[in-house]
């Protein structure tokens, strides 16, 4: 977790002066402040911002608003989840959530928005791979990884 995290936080880097726009809750609620070795409120934002920032670049439409996900859960298995509601593995967030956690096995960082009240469901994920060693990000796709996240 502490490998994956560390990826995370570098990742982060590029693309935290330009999500300045994006509104963050005041506080979250959950475990990912809480636990031993919990995580910052900063650190946080940065993590959803940098979500929302790439639902800009690849036009995802989503009736998510960022500064409502305010319940966060840290998990070894998933990595962290944001939410409006308090976490429920059985129905994640009524089916709005961010999820920021490792593509796989793979060098990358997998940045998941799902949005359920979007009635075409072709439009109601978006899932970007991002490549921290070598700064490139893509849709999650097959090709992307084995091209990018080695």
């Amino acid at each position: 977790m502490k490998k994956l995290i560390g990826i995370v936080v570098l990742g982060l880097l590029w693309c935290n002066l330009s999500v300045a726009e994006i509104n963050v809750p005041n506080k979250y609620l959950g475990n990912c402040g809480i636990t031993k070795g919990g995580l910052s409120k900063d650190l946080l934002d940065t993590y959803l911002k940098s979500a929302f920032k790439f639902a800009d670049i690849y036009n995802f439409n989503t009736n998510i608003k960022s500064d409502e996900l305010i319940y966060c859960n840290l998990s070894d298995r998933i990595g962290i989840t944001f939410t409006t509601i308090p976490y429920n593995s059985n129905n994640i967030g009524n089916g709005q959530y961010v999820s920021i956690g490792r593509a796989g096995s793979s060098s990358c960082i997998m940045y998941m928005i799902l949005d359920t009240s979007i009635s075409n469901t072709n439009d109601q994920m978006l899932m970007v791979d991002y490549n921290v060693q070598s700064n490139k990000f893509g849709l999650s796709t097959s090709n992307f990884r084995n091209e990018n996240c080695y």
